[in-house]
């Protein structure tokens, strides 16, 4: 399989998201960002030690606060379909409340968006000679095989 940074940045964003899922599902992300930040040569963590006199402490600032931003975006709402039958039982007032609820559903997938963007950008910033692409062999030099990956629906 081939990756992009676009799969770094959401492997990332996925161990940061299931850091108290299920135990396979947690190891399993952890263990996937950690071998896809090697294949890149690119560690997240450093970006949090960062000195103020450093020219990169702006956008590895600017990373931290995009990754929250997006995580904040996670609605936690798997299954929207007795949300949906209870407030479209309570009339025009539930009605008005499932259009208030769907119009920021879309602007969380605005913001979403955004922010992936962005930190696609600030990788590129901050380690512009990564590779663009890596592969699963690369993966399985630093010891990960992609091959039989848990489904996080199964754990939910």
């Amino acid at each position: 399989m081939k990756y992009g940074r676009r799969e770094l940045i959401q492997s990332h964003l996925d161990a940061r998201r299931y850091i108290n899922a299920a135990e396979p599902l947690r190891l399993d992300a952890t263990s996937f960002t950690r071998a896809l930040q090697r294949a890149f040569s690119v560690d997240f963590r450093e970006l949090s030690n960062i000195p103020l006199s450093s020219d990169a402490w702006a956008p590895a600032y600017l990373f931290n606060l995009t990754r929250e931003a997006f995580l904040a975006q996670d609605s936690g709402l798997l299954e929207s379909g007795l949300l949906v039958k209870k407030l479209e039982g309570q009339g025009p007032s539930g009605h008005s409340l499932l259009e208030s609820f769907g119009e920021l559903g879309r602007k969380r997938a605005a913001v979403t968006a955004q922010a992936l963007s962005l930190l696609l950008d600030i990788t590129t910033t901050l380690w512009p000679d990564s590779p663009t692409q890596v592969t699963s062999d690369d993966l399985l030099r630093y010891g990960f095989d992609d091959r039989n990956r848990p489904d996080p629906m199964e754990y939910w």
